[in-house]
């Protein structure tokens, strides 16, 4: 009987040997996951900090070139008003006669004169024009609703 037991003891010495190097076993595979999963976290993490600057500087170049153009855009504005203005001054020295004739085209007579009958713009100066080359200087003003007695009538 104490030889049975004996034997009955040897069996689960052995039994818990094999379970042992089978965890071990086991145990070496998990390291080994652990490892390779550990050096492709290290690389994500190192990926992520590289996308991270990048953005960062995309960011930085995004800003800069929008300050560029918002520059441009103020830059061309005043550039429009300044070819207006000078576009207005041809329109101007060209429409200037030196022979004491003038002919005066109101450009969108319509609009001017209903401006007229509402009393947003009761008259409109011409251009200046001379008599002769060294004659007087002078311009017309016209009411396109008549002015005086004869405001409305025609």
């Amino acid at each position: 009987a104490l030889e049975l037991q004996l034997h009955s003891e040897k069996t689960k010495v052995v039994e818990l040997g094999r379970r042992c190097t089978e965890l071990e076993v086991k145990a070496g595979t998990f390291e080994n996951v652990v490892c390779v999963l550990n050096r492709e976290v290290e690389r994500f993490a190192t990926t992520m900090e590289a996308s991270n600057r990048q953005h960062k500087l995309d960011q930085d170049k995004i800003e800069a070139l929008s300050n560029k153009v918002r520059q441009l855009e103020r830059t061309v504005g005043l550039k429009d008003l300044t070819v207006a203005e000078m576009e207005g001054r041809l329109r101007e020295m060209s429409a200037t006669t030196f022979d004491g004739v003038f002919v005066w085209r109101i450009s969108d007579f319509a609009k001017k004169r209903q401006d007229a009958i509402a009393g947003r713009a009761p008259a409109m100066f011409s251009p200046a024009f001379y008599t002769s080359k060294y004659g007087y200087k002078m311009c017309l003003r016209i009411y396109l609703n008549g002015d005086g007695t004869g405001r409305g009538s025609h």
